[in-house]
């Protein structure tokens, strides 16, 4: 089983065996807070709880990510979600993979300036749909590690 996040506070994941055999989700790790409660520990606390309890019910042997691209003021939170996961991974000795998104678009789609329009195209022509880009970017660092087979 191989699992694969595009880690934000609205992150994608897919998970399955093959490119045809998997499923997918959002996780949301600050859709119960109010405004005033979002904090970079609570949120970090609920990234936790729910990387854990993800990573628990699908039993990984492979866990890919996309490699955090830092700018702005979310940065310090997305540096967070990476330590997580590589916690996460560690205590359970799964190997993680970061995967650059340019390199798994390039795989993918032949181009790592692919924008989400052209992935979201992309998806379409092959009769593939997802709720969110969240889970399509998830899909392409998916689809990527089976293309490097």
């Amino acid at each position: 089983m191989i699992l694969a996040l595009d880690l934000a506070t609205k992150t994608g994941f897919v998970a399955g065996h093959s490119c045809d055999s998997y499923s997918s989700g959002v996780l949301m790790f600050d859709e119960t807070l109010r405004p005033k409660d979002k904090s970079r520990a609570v949120i970090l606390g609920q990234a936790q709880t729910k990387i854990d309890a993800l990573i628990d019910d699908l039993h990984p042997d492979r866990i890919l990510y996309e490699a955090p691209f830092f700018r702005g003021s979310g940065s310090r939170l997305l540096s967070g979600f990476c330590a997580l996961l590589e916690a996460s991974a560690s205590r359970r000795s799964i190997p993680l993979h970061e995967i650059a998104s340019l390199s798994a678009r390039k795989t993918v789609l032949g181009t790592g300036k692919a924008t989400k329009t052209d992935i979201s195209n992309w998806l379409a022509d092959r009769s593939i749909s997802f709720d969110s880009d969240d889970e399509a970017d998830a899909y392409i660092i998916y689809l990527s590690y089976f293309r490097h087979l």
